[in-house]
């Protein structure tokens, strides 16, 4: 039985003594300084980059050496802007319109939106 134990506490060892160990102070400073150097060499080469575009392509917007404007000439004119919603209109006084006797309509006189008054004949 003492046989059985004795591969399970070896493999146990051997996997407990394989974690990392921490970085010190002095390697995180080395790993630092090797990363800010990367940083710079990659900077220099964007900057070089940015300018062999621009010598091709007059035109590049996206560049830190500035940005591409368009003018217009001003004319005088009417501005018209349109705002499509969609809502409900709620009236203060509601109206109801019956007709005092039943017939048929022959004629309409009026389309949506004219302005009718107290006895204008609407049908016939």
């Amino acid at each position: 039985m003492k046989f059985v134990y004795i591969p399970f506490v070896i493999l146990l060892f051997s996997i407990t003594g394989c974690k990392e160990k921490p970085e010190t102070l002095e390697a995180k400073k080395k790993r630092l300084e090797e990363l800010q150097k990367q940083a710079e060499i990659l900077q220099s080469d964007i900057l070089d980059l940015e300018k062999e575009i621009l010598d091709i392509d007059s035109t590049a917007i996206e560049l830190n050496l500035g940005k591409l404007v368009t003018t217009l000439n001003v004319k005088k004119q009417t501005f018209k802007h349109y705002i499509e919603i969609q809502g409900v209109a709620n009236s203060d006084l509601n109206i109801s319109v019956a007709p005092e006797l039943a017939g048929e309509v022959i004629a309409i006189h009026v389309s949506e939106g004219h302005a009718v008054k107290k006895g204008d004949t609407s049908t016939d």
